[in-house]
């Protein structure tokens, strides 16, 4: 299981965890507020984070990983938020927000 965490709460590290039903390990750490979003998607684990909430400045970004340890930015979004990873139809969506501008609905395309 994988979880992901906020250096806004806790110890203060945002990051992705995996949990072997003893203990969390830190797997990796995030330049970014928050991690918002994990999901599982054609064979690979996708992150989902946010530089912060309502008036802070910053740019999301998409993550990806294939084993859950080694973690690539897929893309950075120019919004502050991407608060939803969706599949639907055999397709990857990310759901953007920026604080009194609205959002933007992102269909991801994998390149092999």
């Amino acid at each position: 299981m994988f979880i992901g965490s906020t250096e806004r709460g806790g110890n203060g590290v945002t990051g992705i965890w995996r949990h072997d039903g003893k203990e969390p390990n830190l797997v990796q750490t995030i330049d970014a507020a928050y991690v918002t979003e994990l999901r599982e998607w054609d064979g690979s684990l996708w992150a989902a984070t946010s530089d912060g909430w309502k008036y802070d400045t910053g740019n999301a970004q998409l993550l990806r990983s294939d084993d859950g340890t080694a973690w690539e930015n897929v893309c950075t979004l120019p919004e502050l938020a991407a608060w939803s990873i969706a599949v639907a139809g055999g397709s990857l969506y990310l759901g953007s927000w920026e604080f009194e501008v609205g959002g933007t609905v992102y269909e991801v395309r994998v390149q092999d």
